[in-house]
């Protein structure tokens, strides 16, 4: 009913413009006089002009004549598509199962196909308060006069071999030259390389190389002598090797020999009574009469033979 009541309003618009003299333009264009509508209300433009009192503004409609096309709308030809792969998160095929090299089998019960990975098990790194990280340790760089000063600081009677390295699962780290300095094995090292770069003696000895509880003996020298060595010190730890849970063997043997001994004596204990049994039943099934008083043994129950 709106459609029809805006064409009978723009065909009524149209001929009042013929009716001013419009027509000559109304007619030579080719466009449809009855498709001429106004905006519905749905389609309002507003314009804001500045009204003359007190400046407020006011909106007021615009009456715009447009053109209306049939309205036609394709409908989709397959489902429409919600996700596409670039929306997905950055590594989601870790999620699937075919990904994993351990297959469709899920062999470690623990550890489950889908981890999410959020913000509180991704940071900080693992590795975070522990690794060295890629930065130098040392980043400052001390002037001549620093590093004198620096020396200045350390005790006469220390040397460097008395600081060791750091074992690997403490985190190395270096605050330059604070406090007791050259007790820090990381940044002793620095300022002495700097102090090598700067072109200062080093009063303090030199790091000796690092022993082990297997070390060799410091001695070499020839090939054949120190091959000698090298093979007597192998046979005896092939000796000492070998000799590993000795005395449990020698208990296990000991132990062994003496069940022998008690296997042998029962197993010749019980051959002889079937022995005997044998021989005193072959006496009694050979019709000779015999009682027990007869035997050597007086305690025969004879009548067992016959209930077998």
């Amino acid at each position: 009913m709106k459609r029809e009541k805006l064409h009978k309003n723009a065909e009524a618009k149209s001929r009042r413009l013929i009716e001013k003299g419009l027509g000559e333009q109304a007619g030579k264009s080719d466009l449809l006089l009855t498709n001429l509508f106004f905006r519905p209300l749905g389609m309002v433009s507003t314009t804001f002009t500045r009204g003359k009192k007190n400046n407020q503004f006011i909106m007021r409609r615009s009456t715009i004549l447009t053109a209306s096309t049939p309205v036609f709308q394709e409908p989709p030809r397959s489902q429409m598509l919600k996700y596409i792969p670039q929306m997905l998160p950055n590594h989601h095929h870790e999620h699937f199962r075919w990904f994993h090299p351990e297959g469709q089998a899920n062999r470690n019960q623990f550890r489950p196909i889908y981890r999410e990975r959020n913000f509180l098990n991704t940071w900080p790194a693992p590795g975070a308060k522990w690794v060295k990280g890629r930065a130098t340790l040392l980043q400052m760089r001390y002037s001549r006069e620093a590093l004198k000063e620096a020396l200045d600081m350390v005790p006469e009677k220390f040397r460097v071999s008395d600081v060791r390295r750091p074992p690997q699962r403490i985190k190395a780290e270096s605050h330059g030259i604070v406090h007791m300095w050259w007790t820090n094995y990381w940044t002793l090292h620095s300022i002495r390389y700097q102090c090598l770069l700067a072109g200062l003696p080093w009063p303090h000895g030199v790091p000796g190389r690092m022993r082990s509880n297997y070390d060799e003996p410091h001695y070499f020298v020839d090939y054949e002598e120190s091959k000698q060595i090298r093979d007597h010190r192998s046979r005896w730890i092939n000796t000492h090797r070998a000799m590993v849970g000795m005395s449990k063997r020698m208990k296990e043997a000991r132990e062994e020999n003496r069940y022998s001994t008690y296997k042998a004596t029962q197993a010749e204990f019980w051959s002889g009574r079937k022995t005997l049994i044998n021989r005193v039943k072959a006496m009694v099934q050979s019709g000779t009469g015999i009682t027990p008083q007869d035997l050597p043994i007086k305690t025969y129950r004879l009548r067992a033979f016959e209930l077998e």
